[in-house]
């Protein structure tokens, strides 16, 4: 009797954990659904980061001969700056409304 008692709970044990498994194997299909959008955006950042940093290494050395092109960077700085302030604000609204 011991025994049967303890082969119906080996096997409840083992219906439990597959349980779970087919339950986390669920959950990262349904994670990689929702991240889908994300991982293209992070694939087209990382593919133009050699491109980035040839363009900004470019923008660096005009925007020390020319005093003009160096306001023109510190207007987009200042206005990037406040603008994402903006969209930080727009984002919290929207999230508790």
């Amino acid at each position: 009797m011991n025994s049967r008692k303890r082969v119906i709970l080996i096997n409840s044990m083992c219906n439990q954990i597959n349980n779970q498994r087919l339950d986390l194997l669920k959950l990262k299909y349904e994670l990689i659904i929702r991240t889908k959008n994300y991982d293209n955006y992070w694939l087209i950042f990382v593919n133009m980061q050699k491109y980035l940093l040839l363009g900004s290494s470019i923008l660096l050395i005009w925007s020390t001969k020319l005093q003009r092109i160096n306001a023109l960077f510190n207007w987009t700085k200042y206005g990037f700056r406040y603008g994402l302030r903006f969209f930080y604000i727009w984002k919290a609204i929207r999230y508790f409304i």
